[in-house]
């Protein structure tokens, strides 16, 4: 049974890894580093035009000329510092804040294009805090306007990037042609249309991702439900089996024993039915206390294990029931070692025990307990083998001891000396709490 127990829960454990149906596959990094690259140079393209375009109009504006002239050294610099600022869109992710507030002042001071500063405010939206998100959101929707504003003081094509987009400019006399002003709504409702779909769009990215990270929340929860359902499941079939198949056999065990105790011929008989009745009356409640905590599952299975202090009543009850046993047990502060390694003691004892009583049920057993917290825990078991007995192989007995004492950092000894088979195993001491 502990083999198929182990087996189901290591399969469901596998469950875990295994990703939800319908739950989405993060994308690669370098898919991502290639998307970031990608849009990195869409808007290096697409800000260097807008950046001559504007340095053009606005030394046009200064000039009174049509900007095919040579550049003078405040548009040099506007445009170089227009450069240096599309540069620093290569940092827009980790630093959208600095990048969107120094751009600012800069396009406000150089007639520059506020391309740079809405990428920067977009990625703000999406990345940073909203108490800091949001004067920034305000920051770069004033400078959109402000830059807005001053492009349509232009009055000809050449003057204003907006006015050349509704210009015919291969026409010089449509180009060069004196427009009316535009009203003091249309800069302000251009501005804000640009900012909200930049800072609009870096919003809805920041809502996709909060969602996607709620909907990976979800799948997490109803994946560990999916596990408890399934352990559940699980623990209520093995406690099923084991009270049907096994609770029989022990029910059938505790009548034969005891009809052999009331019509024994002698007292010796009558006393070993009694025993065998007890033992299996014991077993039987046992059984249906662990069957209750596979059930239930509201506590831990290994709560219902004896501690390391009920070992005398372990060695008591081996005794009454037949086995010639010489034990020593000295313990010091055993009410406050930890709970498992108390437990794991109290279990390697029995599994000493019950070794002994299986593979030498005639032999003397010697056992050895001693707990204090300068030297740990330390269990020591001798037996002689029986005459004729196959050479010593370590068994699923052996194998449980080890675990057991290597899960709570213990080591165990194995030495076959003659006819006599030694066990020992050191536990580290662990303070309770």
């Amino acid at each position: 049974m502990g083999e198929a127990m182990s087996v189901t829960f290591s399969r469901l454990s596998l469950m875990t890894a295994i990703p939800a149906p319908g739950a989405a596959t993060p994308h690669p990094l370098w898919m991502r580093r290639v998307v970031s690259i990608a849009a990195l140079l869409g808007w290096w393209f697409l800000g260097i035009c807008t950046l001559a375009l504007a340095v053009m109009t606005a030394y046009s504006r200064r000039s009174g000329t049509d900007g095919t002239g040579t550049l003078d050294n405040a548009g040099t610099l506007s445009a170089l510092i227009g450069l240096a600022l599309l540069m620093s869109l290569i940092v827009r992710e980790s630093y959208p804040v600095p990048i969107a507030i120094i751009g600012a002042v800069l396009v406000i001071a150089l007639s520059l294009d506020p391309l740079p500063v809405l990428v920067a405010g977009m990625h703000a939206m999406r990345r940073s805090q909203i108490r800091v998100a949001a004067p920034v959101a305000a920051l770069v929707t004033v400078t959109t306007v402000v830059a807005t504003w001053r492009d349509l003081q232009g009055r000809t094509a050449h003057e204003s990037l907006w006015r050349m987009w509704v210009t015919d400019t291969v026409d010089p006399v449509a180009a060069n042609a004196v427009q009316p002003p535009i009203a003091w709504w249309v800069p302000l409702l251009i501005g804000l249309g640009i900012s909200g779909i930049f800072l609009g769009s870096g919003y809805v990215r920041r809502l996709l991702a909060q969602s996607q990270g709620e909907a990976d929340q979800h799948r997490a929860v109803a994946a560990r439900l999916g596990d408890e359902l399934a352990v559940r499941t699980e623990r209520e079939r093995i406690a099923r089996e084991v009270h049907d198949v096994i609770g029989h056999r022990l029910s059938v065990v505790t009548l034969h024993a005891a009809a052999l105790e009331a019509n024994a011929p002698d007292t010796r008989l009558g006393t070993s039915a009694a025993a065998v009745r007890e033992a299996a009356e014991q077993t039987a409640d046992d059984l249906h206390s662990l069957i209750g905590v596979l059930r239930t599952g509201g506590a831990d299975v290994t709560e219902a294990i004896p501690e390391l202090i009920e070992v005398g009543a372990l060695v008591d009850d081996t005794v009454g029931h037949g086995m010639n046993l010489i034990a020593t047990v000295t313990m010091n502060d055993v009410e406050r070692l930890d709970q498992l390694t108390s437990r794991t003691a109290y279990r390697i004892v029995q599994e000493m025990l019950t070794n002994a009583r299986r593979h030498a049920p005639a032999q003397g057993v010697r056992l050895v307990v001693r707990a204090y917290p300068h030297e740990g825990v330390l269990l020591e078991s001798a037996n002689y083998f029986p005459p004729g007995a196959a050479p010593f192989a370590p068994g699923r007995g052996m194998t449980g001891m080890r675990e057991r004492a290597e899960q709570v950092g213990g080591e165990i000894r194995v030495l076959t000396e003659g006819e006599v088979l030694r066990v020992a195993v050191h536990l580290p001491w662990r303070w309770r709490g």
